[in-house]
């Protein structure tokens, strides 16, 4: 496809669309701009429809969907945050320099930028409204599904989980690009998430990077990168999580030098009231 050509198409998949799919209720690019331009940059340059179209698709219903669900937990600066979290998995994986086809390439990144819309917009298996209404290609749709997941997971749940994910190269991709990218969600964490992270990363996430590379050797070196960026990631989440475990019996020493304390100021108080009555029964006498 020529520039002149996919400029052609560009425009007339936005036509189809239709100019209200693009509407943004909050002005919220503060927050990811440089992000933005470095994903609509390369996705224009290397004639990437897909990833082209989704881009501003994704912030414009991250950016509505607080509007538009008033009574939903987030409020507009987590959708927010939760765009820009898209934006930064994409531009992970543009940077691995993943060995894929042109189209691959496009169906990847857009994936990824939508990958996070059936945790904040009603969006099911059923409802393909990214195909049937924006014209996405048809595999985008299918990896943001294998993707998802609501609520907790059995062990059995889990298992199924993770091995559609690990059978599907791209999802498998964007799923490990994901979960690389949590190092500023690790920090504030409660000591219980610390855990779940650590657990889920050594027991789920590990086991798929061991897959890919048996299966997939063409992916071996972005495997590789990914699979050290959630390494290096366990060890912040470990040391975290030795901090919280060493503020919790300082915690606990306190609170127990404190009833401690307590104690004694009442046996104190009850003496001189014990005393003060004695004194008063005297002075009667």
């Amino acid at each position: 496809m020529t520039g002149l050509e996919f400029q052609d198409c560009f425009i007339d998949t936005l036509e189809l669309i239709g100019n209200d799919a693009f509407l943004i209720d909050s002005d919220d690019a503060g927050s990811f701009a440089n992000l933005y331009k470095f994903v609509e940059q390369y996705a224009l340059e290397n004639q990437l429809l897909n990833t082209s179209i989704a881009l501003p698709l994704v912030r414009a219903m991250m950016s509505r969907v607080s509007v538009e669900l008033p009574d939903e937990f987030k409020d507009a600066s987590e959708y927010a945050a939760d765009f820009r979290h898209c934006l930064s998995v994409t531009r992970m994986l543009i940077n691995l320099n993943i060995p894929l086809s042109e189209q691959e390439a496009d169906i990847l990144f857009a994936s990824a930028l939508c990958h996070i819309l059936p945790e904040n917009i009603p969006y099911t298996k059923a409802d393909n409204r990214l195909t049937n209404e924006y014209h996405l290609h048809p595999e985008i749709h299918h990896i943001i599904m294998l993707l998802f997941h609501k609520g907790e997971l059995s062990d059995t749940e889990q298992k199924r989980y993770y091995g559609r994910i690990q059978n599907h190269r791209l999802a498998l991709l964007i799923a490990l690009a994901d979960r690389g990218n949590l190092m500023g969600q690790l920090y504030g964490i409660s000591s219980w998430n610390a855990r779940r992270y650590i657990y889920e990363t050594r027991n789920c996430y590990f086991p798929m990077c061991i897959y890919a590379k048996e299966h997939y050797t063409e992916l071996l070196s972005p495997i590789n990168v990914l699979t050290e960026k959630m390494r290096c990631l366990i060890e912040v989440a470990e040391i975290l999580l030795s901090r919280y475990e060493a503020r919790e019996t300082e915690l606990v020493q306190e609170i127990l030098s404190l009833k401690e304390e307590n104690a004694k100021i009442k046996g104190l108080i009850q003496k001189h009231q014990a005393e003060k009555e004695e004194r008063q029964i005297s002075e009667q006498e």
